[in-house]
């Protein structure tokens, strides 16, 4: 299995007596976002802003799981089509580790979607998702009709 870290950012993880290190991988992905208000406080600007899809997020790939940030995470909806559940091959950084000046220095795993993580094994060659039914050529039962 490999990650692929979608962050702009060297992620460390740090379990026990275990470092691993995931390297970005150059692409980023991110959320939508648009400033839909603009106001004061006191003199300092203040943004209301308005989240919209997740971009720059790859297909499925056999045994791959994606690392966003918490935001992107949060912005992937939990269902993509009716008999397809949400992506469960992306996670984002779990609770920081932090060194004595307080300063974030790794996490010590990764957070999922509720219901965890799952790496694709079998996708179909439709709607690139794990295959629910044995299809035929590459294919998932709802994607030949079944």
């Amino acid at each position: 299995m490999k990650f692929v870290n979608l962050t702009p950012h060297q992620i460390t993880v740090i379990a026990g007596a275990i470092t691993h290190v995931i390297n970005p991988d150059g692409r980023v992905a991110r959320v939508k976002t648009s400033v839909i208000e603009e106001q004061s406080l006191n003199g300092l600007p203040v943004r209301s802003i308005e989240t919209g899809q997740v971009e720059g997020l790859p297909a499925p790939e056999n045994d791959t799981v994606y690392i966003v940030s918490g935001m992107v995470l949060a912005a992937i909806p939990l269902t993509i089509r009716p008999h397809i559940a949400g992506r469960r091959d992306v996670v984002a950084p779990g609770e920081l580790v932090r060194d004595d000046a307080g300063r974030p220095i790794g996490c010590k795993g990764f957070t999922s979607k509720p219901g965890g993580v799952r790496v694709p094994e079998d996708l179909c060659k439709s709607c690139g998702q794990e295959r629910h039914v044995s299809g035929d050529a590459g294919y998932c039962g709802p994607c030949l009709g079944e």
